[in-house]
């Protein structure tokens, strides 16, 4: 067997096998079969293996069967520099695609081919050789089946991670646009639209006082007539003026009243936090006077 001469096994010396050798299981007879002598191309016939080389065949087929496949590898390894004979190449290439090597296995069953010329060794590594083409190519298809699925969980997380930018992106702008809106409710005097209506109502109340005090000026000057002759030829005159000048200071003065109240609630709207309320105010003129409105 495996390169020693044909009437004596590389295996099993000439005395009694040992109880180890014994309980080997079908590996070594199926090598037996597979690596039995045949001279390969150019190559010599068969000679005695090296001692040393076979010792190690030997502990490489015992860590085979015993499943350490790593082991049993450097073992044949280590026997093939020694002498490197197709012999070890099977079981090496047998141990490589054991241990999940095919593409190594492949190179050594397509080695054995090449140096062997019996039709069975030539048959049981082509088979090697397609039990590792199924291997690669299932290990392929597991390995573009865990990139797909890296890919859809890299996927899957960049859009959870964008969801929760998103997600804190408006969270900023619901706290910045609550502090802007407390900011206003602090600064409520600068609401534009408190601040023109009392802006406007003062005006209006400045100007219908200043229009009822021309009134009273108007009408002291009867109270003051030195003669009743005076007092009766100014009468029409300045009692109209007076009057007149009453009503349309006390419309402007209430308007002025009005726009301030207005401006005022605009104001407390605003400090309540309801800045974002529109509000309008507005002065119709009336056949008997002025109208004042306002929406808040």
């Amino acid at each position: 067997m495996l390169g020693a001469s044909s009437s004596t096994s590389a295996t099993t010396p000439s005395h009694a096998a040992p109880p180890r050798a014994r309980t080997r299981p079908l590996l070594a007879a199926l090598l037996a079969v597979l690596l039995a002598p045949t001279p390969a191309y150019g190559e010599p016939s068969p000679t005695t293996l090296d001692p040393e080389a076979k010792q190690h065949l030997e502990r490489g087929l015992e860590l085979y069967q015993a499943g350490d496949y790593p082991a049993a590898i450097e073992a044949f390894k280590a026997g093939y520099a020694l002498d490197p004979r197709r012999d070890f190449l099977y079981a090496w290439a047998q141990a490589e695609r054991l241990s999940g090597d095919c593409i190594t296995a492949t190179e050594l069953y397509k080695r054995f081919i090449s140096l062997s010329s019996s039709g069975m060794q030539v048959a049981a590594a082509e088979q090697g050789v397609e039990l590792c083409a199924r291997a690669i190519k299932e290990q392929r298809e597991r390995a573009a089946q865990s990139e797909a699925e890296a890919e859809a969980r890299a996927a899957a997380a960049q859009a959870e991670r964008d969801a929760e930018a998103r997600a804190q992106a408006e969270a900023r702008a619901e706290a910045e646009a609550r502090a802007a809106e407390q900011e206003r409710a602090r600064r409520f005097y600068l609401d534009p639209l408190g601040g023109a209506l009392v802006g406007g109502g003062l005006a209006l109340g400045l100007t219908g006082g200043a229009l009822l005090t021309a009134a009273q000026v108007k009408q002291s000057q009867l109270v003051d007539a030195p003669t009743y002759g005076d007092f009766a030829a100014n009468y029409d005159d300045v009692a109209g003026g007076a009057r007149s000048l009453r009503i349309a200071g006390g419309a402007l003065l209430g308007a002025g009243v009005v726009l301030i109240a207005g401006g005022v609630a605009r104001w407390v709207i605003v400090r309540g936090g309801r800045g974002a309320a529109k509000g309008s105010a507005w002065i119709s003129p009336q056949p008997a006077g002025v109208t004042f409105g306002g929406r808040f």
